[in-house]
Parts: structure tokens; C-alpha cells; sequence
């Protein structure tokens, strides 16, 4: 069996797999969004009810509201991947077995990634319906502009991701760190970056996940259009920061893997 043969047959194991945990334990999978959608809900009411329903740019502010929270929750199923896999198979004592396969395990874990990125888009596609259908603010999407936004994205993320993993196979325990990171990326999602100083923009822009949803706020809410050179100067910026993200991810976490054999952490937790 060819390479590619055996990689495709990989991820589609992956994806039943996936498919058949979402189905045995839903209550894990639709409590993350349940959850969100309540805090969501809670922080929309406050800043609608704060302000008076004519005040200046509110429509501009909620409709920005709803996109960054799903923008969030996407981010944080995708940085949480690689760290939540290789502390799962530590704990259950499988992670030394998994590194024994054929292919190199940063292989799987890319693979667990794609799957991983299907699931995280159905559970914000399920938690955007909700949202937009409490609020009643129903946001016109771009479905291949956005989706090649989110893809992208994705990519420099799941750069962040393999840090993260890396870390976790020398360190083993990130909670903490894990939060920051959360809180950090809780911050490139929802505010507006052109209103921040333009010190912090330049700051901010060098993170793929606020150049991937200033363009889903210019498509969705600002009225942007795709030839716009606005679209095209900041899909360059997010293709450009999504390869060096992703780069310099896989090579730390190359780097960590080899630390944690040559020590003999792999079966440790």
C-alpha cells in the first residue's frame, strides 16, 4: 500500500473515530458550545442594554460581537488540539505506543488536526445558527471567501497548537499557560484592531488569528468586497503569517520531541 493510500486511510479512521465519539458522548461535545452560547448571550444583552439602541457604530459593535465569539471558540478548539491528544494518550498510557507506528507521529497529529478542524467547524457552524437565531442578527457570509479565511487561519493556529504540544511532551501539564494563551487570543478576537495604538496593531497583526478576523469583520460586517485591495493586502499578511506560524510550530515542536526521548519523558505524565 502506497504512503498516500495508507495517510488517506489514516484520516478517514480518524474521522469515524471522531464521528463515533461525538455520537457516544455527545453531552462532551454540545456542553462546549452550550456553554459558550450562554456566555455569549450574557455579554450580548449587557453591552445592547447599556447602550441605547440609536447609539453610533452599536449595530457595527454587535454584529462584531457575534463574529468574534465564534471566531474565539474556533481558535481555541484548534490551539487546544495537539496539547488535549498527547495528554490524553499520556494518561492512558498509549503515547509510547503511537510514537511506534510507521509514519512519524507528528504525522498523526496533523491528521488528528484535519479531523479536529471539520468537528470545530460544525460546532461553530452549530453555535453561529444559535447565536444569530437568538439575537436576530443574521450575518451574510461569504462561503468560500470565509472558509478560505478560516483555513488559513487554521494554519498559523495550529503553528501556536504545536508549541503547545511540544511543551506538553516535556512538561506534561500546561494549564495555566494554557489559559494566558486562551486569554490572549480571547483579545486578537473581539476587539477591533485598527482602533487600538498603532504600536499594538503592528503587535497584533503579527498573529495570524487577528488578520484572519479583521478580513471576516471587513467581508461580513463592513461590506468588503473581494477584489478589494483591503482583502488582498490583508490575505497576503495571513498567508504570510500562517507559514512562518506553522513553520516555526512544527520545527519547536520537532526540537521538543527529540528533548522528551532523550530524556525518556514519553512515558512519563
Amino acid at each position: 500500500m502506497t504512503g498516500i493510500a495508507c495517510i488517506f486511510n489514516i484520516t478517514w479512521a480518524e474521522f469515524v473515530r471522531r464521528w463515533w465519539m461525538v455520537i457516544r458522548y455527545p453531552v462532551d461535545y454540545f456542553t462546549g458550545i452550550i456553554s459558550l452560547y450562554l456566555l455569549f448571550v450574557g455579554v450580548f444583552y449587557g453591552v445592547a442594554g447599556n447602550f441605547g439602541q440609536a447609539a453610533p457604530g452599536l449595530d457595527r459593535t454587535l454584529d462584531s460581537l457575534v463574529l468574534g465569539t465564534c471566531m474565539w471558540f474556533f481558535s481555541i478548539a484548534i490551539m487546544n488540539q495537539v496539547r488535549v491528544i498527547l495528554e490524553m494518550e499520556a494518561v492512558t498510557g498509549t503515547l509510547e505506543q503511537l510514537f511506534l507506528v510507521p509514519y512519524r507521529f507528528v504525522v498523526i497529529l496533523m491528521v488528528r488536526s484535519i479531523t479536529g478542524f471539520v468537528f470545530a467547524f460544525l460546532a461553530v457552524a452549530i453555535l453561529l445558527v444559535l447565536i444569530m437565531a437568538t439575537t436576530g442578527r443574521w450575518l451574510s457570509f461569504p462561503i468560500l471567501p470565509a472558509i478560505l479565511v478560516l483555513v488559513l487561519a487554521a494554519l498559523g493556529i495550529q503553528g501556536v497548537a504545536l508549541i503547545m504540544g511540544g511543551l506538553s511532551l516535556v512538561f506534561k501539564r500546561l494549564g495555566q499557560l494554557n489559559m494566558i494563551v486562551q486569554f490572549g487570543f480571547l483579545f486578537l478576537a473581539f476587539p477591533p484592531i485598527e482602533n487600538l495604538a498603532p504600536g499594538w496593531q503592528t503587535v497584533a497583526y503579527t498573529f495570524p488569528l487577528s488578520r484572519g478576523m479583521t478580513l471576516l469583520r471587513g467581508l461580513v460586517v463592513d461590506g468588503w468586497q473581494w477584489t478589494d485591495q483591503a482583502v488582498a493586502l490583508n490575505l497576503a499578511s495571513l498567508v504570510f503569517n500562517s507559514v512562518i506560524y506553522l513553520v516555526i510550530g512544527w520545527l519547536f515542536y520537532l526540537a521538543s520531541e527529540r528533548i522528551a526521548k532523550d530524556h525518556g519523558l514519553l512515558g512519563h505524565y
